[in-house]
């Protein structure tokens, strides 16, 4: 494995073990141990009440997705950037971005981005949503 190849590997680790430690200091869901986060589903897709939603997910954004993600971007850092993620741009699969597949993303991750399931409230990634349809 090339030099290039480990450090995005050790960046990948690195990315989830920060979130993981992040999770647990601010009481956010995690663990074997805890409860499972109920489906974003649940949660409404507009996010918070009231014009805090996009402060709410651009800190869920910084935290969580920024390590590997681009938010002023479409450039691929780690991941692809999120600039315009909501305007016309599909996954790697060809499949459409809407609320419900970016949130099936987030929570099952995929190729090389670890899932966020048990690290996010239903909540919050309906915030995070809702600041990357701003992006």
């Amino acid at each position: 494995m090339g030099w290039q190849s480990r450090l995005a590997v050790e960046m990948l680790a690195l990315a989830v073990a920060a979130t993981v430690a992040m999770a647990q200091g601010n009481g956010t869901k995690t663990g074997a141990k805890t409860a499972k986060a109920k489906p974003a589903a649940a949660a409404t897709t507009a996010g918070s009440a009231g014009a805090s939603f996009n402060a709410k997910g651009k800190e869920v954004y910084r935290v969580n997705c920024a390590i590997c993600h681009f938010s002023a971007s479409s450039g691929k850092k780690i991941g692809p950037g999120m600039k315009g993620i909501f305007k016309g741009r599909k996954f790697e699969d060809g499949t459409g971005v809407t609320d419900e597949t970016m949130r099936v993303w987030i929570e099952k991750g995929g190729k090389t981005m670890p899932p966020f399931q048990e690290v996010l409230t239903a909540q919050q990634i309906a915030d995070l949503i809702a600041y990357m349809k701003s992006l």
